[in-house]
């Protein structure tokens, strides 16, 4: 299978080495600005990985975003959430009504997307399959994948997936996928969103310094676990409230990792590849602050919606914009405009994506054969 990848950072690399490595093709995309490990990558002519995924691999390369979207009907879009609104400006005035685009640990951005992009699917999974590290981390020509999740979940946006799409979207991942009955619950299932906000904030200090530690094994000590167990009792009604499953975060991380940790304090402690170098950002502009916080900021608000209070997630994200200058909460509020949901209900919300049966292949080549017939008949009388 063909696969087009829009990204050529950590997550783009792990990605792209794992579809080599199961013998699919693949092309990798970097716009301008963007191409600091795209150069690399094109200098060597090869992508090295070590550690889960072992090899030495020889993806296509492309600075030409047509040239993206001719290769693949399926295109994974592996940048951070804050970057949703640049990637849908990008791919406004493209045909994508054949595609079907991926969005990797997008926090709810798919629904964005799929509103302003005509695809015939989008699906948004709750995180990245990988734990990787890129080149500036001790491998300066490598990507180092330190561990493969063994599960994580998928959502679809608005127009559900065919049994047979699924299949193609599942062969594509190197994961098995538990997709959710309806799109918020993968966004709502990123553990990221509630351990990197708190741990990056208590250890702010030694992240500008750039002083090495491991962020989870050094960064998650007593007093970052007591006040993570304040920030959870808060995010746990607001979950319950937009999801069919009533997981704790910890469940949800054991689930990621096939583990059985006890407690926070347990994984701090054992988590073997969260001990594994020093994995901790060296900048407050790092995807595990800025993308977890505003994701952070976005449950907040679908908890107002809900009637729920949470006074210390406010008072964290006031300080986080204290940090940085970012105002998070106001993002956080602005996001539900921008995908239409400032209006909606709690039961309308949860209802989005519901995937009650998957369409039968039949029924959904009916329904975009009878797209192209009306495109086709525009065009003519054009």
């Amino acid at each position: 299978m063909e696969v087009a990848v829009y990204g050529t950072g950590n997550l783009a690399c792990a990605f792209a080495a794992s579809l080599l490595d199961r013998r699919h093709k693949v092309m990798l995309y970097a716009k301008e600005g963007h191409r600091k490990v795209f150069d690399r990558i094109e200098e060597f002519d090869q992508l090295d990985a070590i550690g889960k995924i072992e090899g030495r691999y020889y993806p296509k390369l492309t600075r030409d975003l047509p040239a993206l979207i001719a290769f693949s009907k399926f295109l994974v879009i592996t940048p951070p959430s804050t970057e949703y609104k640049e990637i849908v400006a990008d791919l406004n005035g493209f045909d994508l009504e054949d595609h079907t685009i991926i969005c990797i640990g997008a926090n709810f951005e798919a629904r964005y997307l799929d509103r302003q992009i005509r695809a015939r699917c989008v699906v948004e999974t709750s995180t990245s399959p990988y734990t990787c590290r890129g080149y500036d981390r001790g491998h300066p020509d490598k990507i180092w994948i330190k561990e493969i999740k063994s599960t994580l979940e998928i959502s679809a946006t608005s127009n559900r997936p065919t049994s047979g799409l699924r299949k193609r979207i599942d062969d594509i991942f190197s994961v098995k996928h538990t997709w959710c009955e309806g799109f918020v619950e993968a966004g709502f299932s990123n553990v990221n969103g509630f351990v990197h906000p708190l741990v990056a904030l208590f250890n702010a200090a030694a992240i500008q310094r750039k002083s090495p530690f491991s962020f989870v094994h050094d960064g998650m000590q007593p007093g970052v676990i007591r006040s993570m167990k304040m920030i959870e009792r808060e995010l746990q009604p607001i979950r319950n409230a937009y999801m069919a499953k009533n997981l704790n975060f910890l469940d949800t991380f054991n689930r990621w990792y096939s583990k059985n940790f006890k407690s926070w304090e347990d994984l701090a402690e054992n988590s073997a590849p969260h001990k594994m170098g020093n994995s901790a950002p060296t900048s407050l502009e790092s995807r595990v602050f800025m993308d977890d916080n505003l994701l952070l900021a976005k449950w907040y608000w679908l908890g107002k919606k809900a009637k729920i209070d949470s006074p210390k997630i406010h008072a964290l994200l006031t300080t986080a914009q204290m940090l940085c200058g970012i105002n998070f909460l106001a993002d956080g509020k602005a996001f539900l405009q921008r995908v239409g949901w400032e209006n909606l209900t709690v039961n309308d919300i949860r209802q989005i994506g519901i995937i009650e049966r998957p369409q039968s292949d039949m029924t959904a080549w009916k329904r975009h054969f009878g797209r192209l017939v009306v495109r086709r008949v525009v065009q003519c009388q054009i």
